[in-house]
C-alpha cells in the first residue's frame, strides 16, 4: 500500500491498483498570512519559500509542470527537498516554509497545521496496492484490499 506513482516508474513485474483518492495538499502553520484564504492558488505558493519532495517524486514533477504552465517556474523559492511526508512536515513544523505532501486535509498529516487542498492544480492523488505480477492473491488479501478501499473511501466523510 502506497502513494501512486507516477507514469513509468513501476516496474513490469509489478501490479498496481488503485485503492482510494487523496489530494495533493499545502502545508503551513496556523499563524501563517495564509490561512486567511479558504483557497489557494500558484500565485500564492510562489510567493513563499516552499518544502517539496526531491526531483524524482511525482508529486514535485506536477507541481513543477503546474507553476510551468502559469509561467511561475522561475519564481518559486524550494528551501528543502524530502522524500517523506514526516519530514516535509517537521521542516513546516520547525518554520521553514510550505510544504507539500499527498493526504487528506483533515486527516493525521495536518494535525496542528493548516491544510489547503492543491488538487484543482495538481489533479488528485491515489493510495494504490502494489503486488508482484502473476501472484495469485488470497481470499483474505481481496477482503483486505476491499475493506481498505471501503475505509479510504468513507474517510472523506467522516468528520
Amino acid at each position: 500500500l502506497t502513494l501512486e506513482a507516477g507514469p513509468g516508474v513501476v516496474g513490469r513485474g509489478v501490479t498496481s491498483e488503485r485503492a482510494y483518492q487523496i489530494d495533493y495538499l499545502a502545508l503551513f502553520p496556523k499563524r501563517h498570512p495564509l490561512k486567511s484564504k479558504a483557497s489557494l492558488d500558484l500565485h500564492d505558493l510562489a510567493s513563499y519559500p516552499l518544502i517539496i519532495g526531491h526531483a524524482r517524486t511525482y508529486g514535485r514533477q506536477l507541481l513543477e509542470q503546474a507553476f510551468h504552465h502559469a509561467g511561475l517556474l522561475d519564481q518559486i523559492q524550494v528551501v528543502a527537498e524530502t522524500d517523506n511526508s514526516a519530514f516535509t512536515i517537521a521542516c513546516v513544523r520547525a518554520g521553514m516554509g510550505i510544504g507539500v505532501v499527498a493526504g487528506r486535509p483533515r486527516g493525521i498529516l495536518a494535525r496542528e497545521l493548516t491544510a489547503r487542498s492543491l488538487a484543482a492544480h495538481l489533479g488528485p492523488a491515489w493510495i494504490a496496492f502494489l503486488w508482484k505480477r502473476g501472484k495469485h492473491l488470497t481470499a483474505t488479501v481481496k477482503t483486505l484490499m476491499d475493506l481498505i478501499r471501503q475505509a479510504g473511501e468513507n474517510a472523506d466523510h467522516a468528520v
